[in-house]
C-alpha cells in the first residue's frame, strides 16, 4: 500500500482548507491512495503540488498591464477626473445660486416683517400719545363720599 496523507493533513501541508483538497481530488490533480479508508492522498502528489504552488508567481488578477495600456489608463483617468471636476463645479455653482436665492428671499421676508412691526409700533405709539393727551386735557376728580376715609 502506498503512503498517503489524510485530507486534513494534506490541507495543512498545502496551506488550504480540507474542502479545497477534496476539490483538487475531484479535478484529478491529487490522486487518492487506492483502498485507503479514511480517504488518503498520495504523499508524492501533495509534495509536487506544494512545489508547484511555491514556484508560481504571486497570484494577480488578470494579465500584467503593459506600459502602453497604463498610459492609456492614465489618460482616460485624467479625462474622467476633468469631467467629474467640471460636473462638481457646475453643481457647486448651482448650489451657490440656490443659496443666494434663498438668502434673498429670507431678507425680503425679514424686511417685510420689520416694516410691519414698525408700522404696528408707530400705531401703538400714536395711540399712546393720543391717550396721554386725552388724559392731560380732562380734570380728574375723585368721586365718592368720604375722601380719605377707609371703611373698616
Amino acid at each position: 500500500m502506498a503512503e498517503g496523507y489524510r485530507v486534513a493533513d494534506a490541507a495543512r501541508v498545502l496551506g488550504v482548507s480540507p474542502k479545497r483538497i477534496r476539490q483538487l481530488i475531484q479535478e484529478g490533480r491529487l490522486p487518492v491512495v487506492e483502498g485507503s479508508s479514511p480517504m488518503a492522498v498520495e504523499v508524492e502528489a501533495v509534495h509536487r503540488e506544494r512545489e508547484r504552488r511555491k514556484s508560481r508567481p504571486a497570484s494577480t488578477p488578470g494579465p500584467q498591464p503593459t506600459p502602453a495600456s497604463v498610459a492609456v489608463s492614465v489618460e482616460d483617468l485624467l479625462a474622467y477626473a476633468e469631467r467629474i471636476t467640471a460636473r462638481a463645479l457646475d453643481a457647486a455653482m448651482a448650489d451657490r445660486r440656490a443659496a443666494d436665492a434663498a438668502r434673498d428671499q429670507a431678507e425680503d421676508l425679514l424686511r417685510a416683517s420689520l416694516a410691519e412691526a414698525t408700522q404696528r409700533a408707530e400705531a401703538a405709539e400714536a395711540e399712546a400719545q393720543d391717550l396721554r393727551e386725552r388724559l392731560a386735557s380732562k380734570p380728574w376728580k375723585r368721586k365718592g363720599k368720604g375722601k380719605g376715609k377707609r371703611k373698616g
